[in-house]
Parts: C-alpha cells; sequence; structure tokens
C-alpha cells in the first residue's frame, strides 16, 4: 500500500492512475490527426518539427506537470530500468528496447513485452502501458520497431521476434525466466503481438534482424487490445479518421489487390493452428477504427483448434480502452495463470 497525500491507494488502485495517464497521453494510432501534428510552443518562435513516435517539448512539460506524474515516477522507483537496449543493428535506431526489473526481484520472473500503438507509423516504447506489472511480480520491456515511414510489412514483425530473441538470449542479465515470455499490445501493437503469438517456430516470419538469429522467438502468452486480425476483412477505404489513406494500405505498400499474399502473409488468422499460444482479446464493441469482428473472428479461429482463448467485449467502448479496476485485474490473472501457473 501507499500514501499519497494522507490518502491510502491501493497498488491495483495506483497502476490504474498510471495506466488512465498514460491512455490519456496517447491515442493509440490509429487516428492520423494526432501521430505527426505540428505542435507551437510560441507563436514568436520557431519549433522544430516532432519525429514520429515522440512526444513535443510542450507535450513533456504538460505530463511532467501533472498529479499523476508523481506517481508514475514512485512505480519507476520500484524497478530498476535500463533503457535503449539495441536488440538490432541491421538497419535504424527504432531497434531499442527498455526493460524494467522489479528492485525485489531475486530469482527469474516471468516478462510481459508491450508493443505500442501507432498504426504502425507512429508510437513509442516511451508509453508503456505494461508498467503497472512490476507490482504483480512480473518483468516488464518495452519495445520500439521500424515504422512504416522508412520500412513497409513485415519489417515490424521481425523486429518484434528480434527483439524477443533478444530478451531471451540476454535473459539471465535482468532476472528474466526465458521460458516465460507474454507480450501485450494495443491496436497495431495488438496486431503485432497476435502475429508473435500465433507464429511460434514459423521461419517465413522470423526475418534475420539482429544478433541471435539462433535463439527462438517463441512466445507464451498474448494479451491484444483492439488489434486487426484479418487485413481482408477490415474496413479500409470506410473509415472518416483515414480518408486521406489507411494505415493498412501504407503498411502493406500498396492496395489490397496489389499485396493480397502480404496482406495473407501479416493477418494473424492466417497463422491460427494448434501451436498458438493462449490469447486474451479485448475489444471495444464501439471500435469503429478495428471492428470489434476482427477480435470474433480470431477468437473463434483459436476455438476451433482448441487453443485457449477468451473474447472479453467492452461494452461501449470505443477503440481507445481505458482500463479500469476489472479490466487490470483479468489482464493480471491471465498472464499469472498463463506465465507462472500453467508453465510450473
Amino acid at each position: 500500500m501507499f500514501a499519497y497525500r494522507k490518502f491510502k491507494i491501493s497498488k491495483l488502485a495506483l497502476s490504474l492512475i498510471l495506466l488512465f495517464t498514460i491512455v490519456a497521453s496517447s491515442f493509440s494510432a490509429e487516428s492520423p490527426a494526432d501521430s505527426n501534428k505540428p505542435t507551437v510552443a510560441d507563436s514568436n518562435k520557431p519549433t522544430r518539427p516532432t519525429r514520429p513516435g515522440r512526444l513535443s517539448r510542450e507535450e513533456r512539460n504538460k505530463r511532467r506537470q501533472s498529479a499523476p506524474y508523481a506517481i508514475t515516477m514512485k512505480l519507476l522507483q520500484q524497478c530498476k530500468a535500463k533503457r535503449n537496449l539495441v536488440y538490432a543493428t541491421n538497419h535504424e535506431t527504432r531497434q531499442k528496447l527498455d526493460i524494467y526489473v522489479p528492485k525485489k526481484a531475486t530469482v527469474p520472473m516471468p516478462v510481459v513485452v508491450w508493443i505500442h500503438s501507432g498504426a504502425w507509423k507512429s508510437g513509442s516504447k516511451a508509453m508503456c502501458k505494461a508498467l503497472p506489472l512490476i507490482e504483480h511480480g512480473f518483468v516488464v520491456a518495452s519495445i520500439n520497431y521500424r515504422l512504416t515511414d522508412t520500412s513497409i510489412f513485415p519489417t515490424q514483425i521481425h523486429d518484434c521476434k528480434a527483439a524477443i530473441r533478444y530478451i531471451r538470449a540476454n535473459a539471465a542479465d535482468y532476472n528474466i525466466d526465458p521460458n516465460r515470455i507474454g507480450v501485450w499490445g494495443s491496436s497495431a501493437g495488438g496486431h503485432l503481438a497476435a502475429m508473435l503469438g500465433v507464429s511460434n517456430s514459423n521461419k517465413e516470419l522470423e526475418g534475420k534482424v539482429g544478433n541471435n538469429l539462433e535463439t527462438s522467438s517463441n512466445v507464451q502468452a498474448v494479451c491484444s487490445w483492439a488489434g486487426p486480425s484479418d487485413f481482408f476483412t477490415m474496413p479500409i477505404g470506410k473509415r472518416e479518421e483515414f480518408k486521406d489513406k489507411d494505415p493498412e494500405l501504407e503498411a502493406l505498400g500498396g492496395t489490397l489487390k496489389e499485396k493480397a499474399d502480404l496482406a495473407k502473409l501479416c493477418s494473424p488468422i492466417t497463422h491460427v493452428d494448434a501451436n498458438s499460444v493462449p490469447f486474451l482479446l479485448m475489444h471495444g464493441t464501439e471500435d469503429k477504427l478495428v471492428p470489434i469482428q476482427q477480435a470474433r473472428l480470431l477468437d473463434k479461429k483459436l476455438k476451433a483448434v482448441n487453443v485457449s482463448s477468451k473474447l472479453v467485449m467492452l461494452e461501449g467502448i470505443g477503440h481507445n480502452i481505458r482500463p479500469n479496476e476489472d479490466i487490470i485485474k483479468q489482464i493480471v490473472e491471465f498472464f499469472e495463470t498463463e506465465l507462472v501457473k500453467n508453465i510450473d
């Protein structure tokens, strides 16, 4: 229990405050208006353009002045943070990750890897919504991956697999149990997390990124928030938010007709089989960017091959999931079950 301004707050409530803060400060993507909007600090002073995936100076200052920022710092004090670890040098500086190890860790612990949102074209590992899990016996990692302004599919998947290989190869350095790796992502990150969960030992999706090519990129559990599962059934060309260009087409580098083979390769539903790992799918019933039917399709196909899958339909919620106590409890219970109890 923590005391904050003379009020006692439970660990779970503290985690919720942190998540609300992060969610509020970063819309998951998927609305292009949020991704590369220029920010003006002073009409008399020229401002440096904000790079994709980074907060502007004004946004950073605003976060620092908020009360929940202090709570975030308090959570970070409970762990040892290793930032900007280079998991590959094949291409560019995006190939880095952060690892947060609870200070109380004395034995190897399971790790949950956060994969950020951003329509595959923006976002940052700095917005790690999985950080509260450090209070529940998990190491937490947060990864960056190449964005579609420089590389189209499947490089994002290759980067995620390279990050998992790095974490497993260096597990002993960070009190991580290499046999207990879970992934959790939102929107574009939810899609990439799902791809990891259905492609264990899939050589076609492995890629050749990083220096740990002999190490497994397998994961043991997936939590996906509002992630696309089948590009062919997405409402491409029908969403007001993406009237200029759909992010799926930017990621594919062409139309569905032109890139049909690549769209199939990068749709999680294509690869579901008995080797897929357990899934926790969470999706808002009012999601207009990634309709809930995407989660229903994946859930149905996983269950058809007897893979554990739970679909949590969040009534009245849109694309931007704001977690409540019940949502966080379910996520913690899911990873405890799949990364601790079911592996022992």
